[in-house]
């Protein structure tokens, strides 16, 4: 379906934090079509479509995605990736593990295979001589 044609998804009624300048934006709308929000403002200002999907959000605050730039995904077969997305944190960065691993895992979530927010990862594990980390620990 094209974009144009996309009612699209309104969320109504929620007060949004406005991250750019701090301001709490009371009865607020984000109007949402495919996976790109489109339109951020008070929600008398904008144009919804009247037969566009609303979710209701009064009494609930919104907010941009958080991200978490320090975790370790050591046991990633075991880890409820999908605890991140519960706390509101739709990306997190792994910064220094096994790249294979890291792949595999960032395959599986980019899937759909698991739920999970989106992962950036650097790299191998920076360590000394004699190493301090093991591999298979």
């Amino acid at each position: 379906m094209l974009a144009e044609q996309d009612p699209g998804t309104v969320i109504t009624g929620a007060t949004l934090i406005d991250v750019r300048n701090g301001d709490e934006v009371e009865n607020s709308a984000v109007v949402i079509r495919g996976e790109r929000i489109v339109q951020v403002g008070v929600k008398d200002q904008l144009k919804i479509r009247s037969d566009a999907r609303v979710i209701d959000a009064r009494g609930k605050w919104l907010l941009p995605g958080l991200i978490d730039m320090h975790v370790h995904l050591w046991d990633t077969d075991r880890l409820p990736l999908g605890l991140f997305l519960a706390k509101g944190i739709t990306a997190i960065r792994d910064p220094g593990f096994s790249v294979l691993i890291m792949r595999l895992t960032a395959a599986d979530l980019s899937s759909g295979k698991r739920i999970g927010p989106r992962l950036y990862f650097c790299g191998d594990l920076l360590d000394g001589q004699p190493p301090l980390y093991r591999e298979g620990k």
